[in-house]
């Protein structure tokens, strides 16, 4: 008498398939990840050679620095054309008796 494999129940051929499901999904997850992060990967390259390029650096803190430069540059700019509408808008007041 030859003897013959038990065949699974239901409940672990249930388990399995559901298993195969879970794999396919985390799968599926993994390619996605990964392509995301190869496109991730290319996009900041991309902005380094931008960065570079038009800042001579892609270092953040770098950046970061010029950026808070500029800000600086700009506020005594605005300041300084303020007080030259002052001065402007004084001269005319004077000069029409005001």
């Amino acid at each position: 008498m030859a003897l013959t494999p038990p065949t699974p129940s239901k409940s672990a051929a249930d388990q399995l398939k559901a298993l195969q499901v879970k794999h396919q999904a985390l799968k599926d997850r993994k390619i996605r990840l990964q392509t995301e992060m190869e496109t991730a990967q290319r996009e900041l390259a991309a902005a380094q050679r931008e960065a570079e390029e038009a800042f001579g650096t892609s270092d953040v803190d770098q950046l970061r620095n010029l950026y808070d430069e500029t800000e600086r540059e700009n506020a005594a700019k605005i300041e300084a054309f303020g007080a030259q509408l002052a001065d402007i808008e004084k001269m005319l007041n004077e000069g029409l008796g005001q």
